[in-house]
């Protein structure tokens, strides 16, 4: 009587691998039918199987079971027989080398990086330095272009100034001045005989005044009122109101020109020095200012 080996189970994998071609069904196929991809399920044919982590390995084993017709204790067998192994853990990130090899390599790295840094603010240094140089030559050249011009109007402005200044001296060195009476005598009365005298003292007078060039000016009236006292720029016109007769200063006399109610008032024979005292009339003549006693002293 001959002895009947036991027979020897067959893996998850070629059971359905077999029930596939048994049923005639190609491995492109199914993996359409079930929306698993193909690798997935030559895999699970294949028994290769370690790297699915445990429920994904036990879903498409169930799902291509089930699909291939097994019944549902052939199923838990096969699920068994997996186990719940999870996959090996593999190490992302390597072993680190040798720790002086490392070491040498970041020091290199270090002063390759340095090396950029410093040429890198050399050259930004240079190129600074050689465009400041540039944009000063062509300053300079512009300079000595226009230099003649320049130095002339530099040279005229401090003539001008120069000259406003010694006028302005020279008005300060002299004594102020009394305005004088008819016969020249000082005094209250003589002042006041004079404005009660002169014609159109009562009315007010017009002054008109233009200044070629930067003058000092000093205008009092008849009332004692101060209608000008300070530094007129050259190429500006300026009238005055007031009751005449008018004490007038010019600190510089050829630069100033002067009019009385629309008529010019020649002022050279009271001018000594580029310097102007003279006492205006209402009727538009002139005197000389003669020193005395202020009105009211």
């Amino acid at each position: 009587m001959s002895q009947q080996k036991p027979l020897i189970p067959m893996p998850t994998g070629e059971r359905l691998k077999h029930r596939r071609e048994k049923l005639g069904h190609g491995l492109a196929d199914v993996a359409q039918e079930l929306h698993i991809d193909e690798t997935v399920l030559r895999a699970l044919e294949d028994d290769r199987v370690d790297h699915m982590a445990h429920l994904y390995r036990r879903g498409y084993i169930r799902n291509y079971a089930r699909f291939l017709g097994f019944r549902t204790e052939e199923i838990e067998e096969m699920l068994n027989e997996i186990g719940n192994e999870q996959p090996a853990l593999h190490t992302v990130f390597p072993e680190a080398g040798n720790p002086r090899q490392a070491e040498r390599w970041i020091k290199a790295t270090s002063y390759v990086l340095a090396s950029l840094l410093v040429g890198t603010l050399a050259w930004q240094f240079t190129h600074e330095a050689v465009r400041l140089s540039q944009q000063r030559g062509g300053a300079d050249a512009e300079l000595a272009n226009q230099g003649p011009t320049d130095a002339d109007g530099a040279a005229q402005t401090r003539a001008g100034s120069g000259h406003v200044n010694a006028s302005i001296a020279a008005l300060e060195k002299l004594p102020r001045q009394q305005r004088p009476s008819a016969t020249a005598a000082t005094g209250v009365d003589a002042w006041n005989a004079i404005q009660r005298t002169a014609p159109g003292a009562a009315s007010g007078s017009t002054l008109e005044l233009s200044a070629s060039g930067d003058s000092w000016v000093e205008i009092t009236d008849a009332d004692g009122k101060q209608l000008e006292m300070d530094l007129v720029r050259g190429g500006s016109s300026k009238q005055y109101q007031g009751r005449a007769p008018f004490n007038i200063q010019f600190g510089r006399a050829s630069a100033v020109s002067l009019e009385h109610n629309g008529v010019a008032i020649d002022i050279a024979p009271y001018t000594r020095g580029d310097v102007t005292q003279m006492l205006l009339n209402a009727d538009g003549s002139a005197e000389a200012v003669v020193p005395g006693a202020k009105p009211g002293e």
